[in-house]
């Protein structure tokens, strides 16, 4: 069974495709993961737990709870504390769903961690540069000659041309520079 992610204005969601559960990491500043953590269970049935993720302090439990239809639903909820953040990590599922679903939301939330991979850790953010040319070049021939993580067709909306124009000499174009590729 798939999810479908997506982000939001308060953090990311994954919903499977059934659509019968729900994953949802947020993160917080201004409060401890017990008094996140008393919050949420206060409104829920469960009994959490401290615990360590992935060496990391957290309080978490599994908990069942009513929708305001009515509907009775099941989760897990884990709250932990890194890098001066509180991250709240809860999936939700219809009693079916979560039969189903509940191994993968559980293991997507001991995933939590900090992150070690250095292929990660040395990406850069892009920035823009600018450079006067000092000959005539087509967009294609300047994302060649001033390679990017950007295609040619995005130089070409960057400096208000068509992708098919030519700069001219001793014109100020934009481009690029970085290693992150979305």
């Amino acid at each position: 069974a798939g999810w479908r992610t997506q982000n939001t204005r308060q953090g990311v969601m994954a919903q499977s495709e059934q659509g019968d559960a729900q994953l949802v990491l947020t993160a917080s500043r201004g409060a401890t993961p017990d008094s996140v953590a008393q919050a949420f269970f206060g409104q829920v049935q469960g009994q959490p737990q401290r615990r360590q993720i992935n060496g990391l302090q957290a309080i978490a439990g599994t908990f069942t709870a009513q929708s305001q239809g009515g509907q009775q639903l099941a989760g897990a909820a884990a709250f932990i504390a890194y890098g001066g953040l509180i991250y709240e990590s809860v999936g939700i599922a219809t009693p079916q769903g979560w039969q189903t679903h509940q191994s993968a939301v559980t293991a997507a939330i001991q995933s939590f961690g900090p992150l070690t991979d250095p292929a990660v850790l040395g990406i850069q953010p892009n920035r823009l540069d600018v450079v006067r040319l000092d000959r005539d070049l087509n967009v294609r021939e300047f994302a060649q000659r001033y390679t990017g993580p950007v295609p040619f067709s995005e130089l070409a909306v960057l400096n208000n041309v068509d992708s098919t124009s030519t700069l001219p000499r001793g014109a100020i174009a934009k481009r690029i520079v970085g290693n992150f590729r979305p």
